[in-house]
Order: C-alpha cells, then structure tokens, then sequence
C-alpha cells in the first residue's frame, strides 16, 4: 500500500517558504532611496514609508528594553514631507529597565560604508529636557560601534553653525528644544564595552550590518522626538573638529596661553580660521588669530565659549567649543542646569536570564546562516515526526 503523508507536504512547503521569507527579511530587505553617487553612501529620509507598520517593521523596538513606539510623522519633518515620531512611553513593565532602542537592519546593496566620514541624522527634541541619545552599528557576523565616551560629536543647527560636544558615558547629549543634525564621525566610534562578539577590535566598513539609536530615560517620560535623513557621509565630506583642552586652570600669577586649531577628522588635515571668544564671567578674554587663548590670573572661574569660522560659505559657519576655566582667585558658581545634564546614567544591572537571551540574540545574528538552516531542520523533522505519527493512527 502506498503510506499518504495526507496534507502535511503542502503544510511542509509553506512552512519552509514562510521560515526561509522572514530569514530573508531579517537580512534587511527593507525599501530605500538610492542616493545621488559621490555625495552619500546610504540615505534613509522615510518618504517611501506608506504606512505607520511599515516604519515599525524597518526600526524595530528593542522588547526587553524600555517602552519606545515609533510612527510615521507628517508634520513635524526635516526633510521632504514625512519623517519618524519616537515616543518615549517608560522603562519596561517587566524589570524596569530604563534603556530602550529601536534597530535598522540595512538592505544587502547599502552595506558598504567603506571609507565613510561619518554618519548624519536629522532631530527634533521639542522638549524642555535633555534626551540622553547613543547610536550604535554592527559589523556583519563581528562587533558592535559605538560613540567613545569623551570623543566629539557635532550639533548642526538651523542656522549653520556647529556646536561641538563630548560624548558623555556613551551618550549624544541633544540640548531641549534643539532643531538641527547630529553629526558623529567615523572616528569617534570604538568598540564598547558591552559588546561580547568575537571580533579583532579593527573597524572594518564594507559590511555593516544594521545600527540602532538608544534612549536613556531620566525622569523625563513621557516624551517625544523626531528622526529624519539619516546618512552615511562619503569620504569627500568636509568635517571640522577643534583640536585643544577642554579644561583650563587659570594661573595664580601672569597668564596662561592655550593653542587650539581645528582640523577635518576625516583627512587630518589643519584647515585655517578666524578665531574669537566669548565669557559672561570674563568678557575680556581674547584669542588670536592663530587660536591662541588668553587666561590671565585675574580670570574667573567658568565657562568660556571658543568659535572658529572656518569656512567662507555664509555667516554661520562657525564651529564652537565650551572650555571651562577652573580655579583662580574667584571660584565657579553652581550651576543646577549643568549638573543636570552632566548626570551620571546608570544602567541596571542584567539578571542571569537577560544575560543568556542577549548572549543567545548575538549568537543567532553573528552565525545567522546556520541559525536558518538549525530552524528550518527542526522544523522540518518535527513536520516529517507528525505526519509519520498522522499515519500510524490511520
């Protein structure tokens, strides 16, 4: 008698087709906007989003992490007419966890970062509060990037000039109300300490897998912000950092001089500015042209704001920097609004379970062609185990 499996082989089929399909989609096959050659490697600027789901299928909410939704945005926009609301709602219901992210896998044909300047994103944080931000991308099948603690990122704003900032424990501190782009250069990413793929620590560009943005709750929930343009900058992009100390202590007698210059991080080069200064507590301070800073010993503790222009393309294109100027004869007063955003985040500590899911989810990406081939087996023969057992009780 010839032995009928019934309808298990069609079952069987689909079953395979719709396993090998969502594996297929985990590799990033998302819609994207093809960008203009020589000017961005990859552009995000979600003008091809139809719906609200098709956003929360491209970004995607970390589960266990903090509560976070995403949605399309048609008023409130950068570039275009459409860009992505993030809505803070609270740390996770389960555990309490205060840290949340959402994740972009990148399409096959837009993996190449090879050579990039860095990386470019349009915000709207129309609150009164900080947003503590990170960002984070992943080699294919290797390490985690994520921005150095203490290394530059710049704040482009509506007016072109650019604010030049140090990461704080990871995080991109995004000033209330700013209106603007984030600008992180390649340079500025190392591999962080939570990231536990074996890797060889060497940045390798030409297969980035996805990147995600994270959000660290304060006591500022619920909010909301605004994402828009993402880019991935071509090496022929100009970005001008200013090289120097962050600190100064003011001398107890005579005067101090402190050199500045600015460079473009993405060739090394020195690019030559005008230079001026600017001190509520010090209004005489002066800097040269060839960035020399002054501190004299009368000098008042505080914050001193230094601006190079250094390009010759409108009047705000200006970078600067916040120095503070310690010690001296008159000490810096308290100030609640800088220690609010200098707060140190601390993060909660994983429990065993959390630790053995995420060291799973990093096991399954970093080995995701056998990871397929594991499930579809399994499922396979757990098919072929029912219909042998279908027919027995036949």
């Amino acid at each position: 008698m010839k032995r009928s499996f019934g309808i298990f082989p069609s079952k069987l089929l689909f079953v395979v087709i719709a396993i090998i399909a969502s594996a297929y989609g985990l590799t990033g096959f998302t819609p994207f906007t093809i960008a203009p050659q020589n000017q961005i490697l990859y552009r995000d600027d979600f003008e091809q989003y139809v719906t609200s789901k098709l956003v929360q299928q491209s970004y995607t909410a970390w589960e266990d992490g903090a509560k976070l939704d995403v949605q399309l945005e048609k008023d409130i926009v950068g570039d275009g007419s459409q860009s992505m609301r993030v809505d803070v709602l609270g740390p996770n219901p389960m555990d309490n966890v205060t840290s949340g992210s959402i994740y972009h896998s990148l399409p096959l044909t837009n993996r190449d970062w090879s050579h990039s300047a860095g990386v470019r994103f349009w915000i709207n944080n129309p609150s009164t509060d900080y947003l503590w931000l990170t960002f984070n991308f992943k080699e294919a099948y290797n390490e985690y990037w994520a921005v150095n603690p203490g290394a530059p990122y710049l704040l482009l704003g509506l007016d072109a000039s650019i604010q030049q900032f140090d990461c704080q424990y990871g995080n991109l501190v995004i000033p209330p109300n700013f209106i603007g782009r984030v600008i992180i250069p390649i340079s500025s990413f190392t591999v962080p300490e939570w990231s536990t793929a074996r890797g060889d620590k060497k940045l390798q560009l030409s297969a980035i897998e996805s990147y995600a943005l994270g959000v660290t709750l304060q006591k500022d929930y619920p909010r909301t912000f605004y994402i828009d343009t993402f880019e991935v900058l071509s090496p022929a992009e100009t970005l001008p950092v200013i090289h120097g100390v962050k600190q100064i202590e003011i001398p107890s007698s005579g005067e101090h001089l402190e050199s500045f210059g600015v460079v473009d991080i993405t060739t090394g080069s020195t690019i030559s500015t005008l230079w001026k200064v600017e001190s509520p507590n010090n209004p005489d301070l002066v800097i040269t042209g060839d960035g020399i800073l002054t501190i004299p010993s009368t000098a008042k503790a505080g914050l001193a704001t230094i601006y190079s222009k250094w390009s010759n393309s409108g009047d705000g294109s200006f970078i600067s920097k916040e120095i503070k100027l310690t010690g001296g004869v008159f000490p810096q007063a308290e100030n609640p609004e800088a220690s609010t955003s200098s707060e140190v985040v601390r993060i909660p500590e994983k429990t065993a379970y959390d630790e053995f899911a995420s060291d799973f989810e990093k096991w399954a990406m970093d080995y995701r062609p056998l990871f397929v081939v594991i499930s579809v087996s399994v499922v396979v023969i757990i098919i072929f185990l029912l219909s042998r057992f279908q027919n027995k009780l036949k």
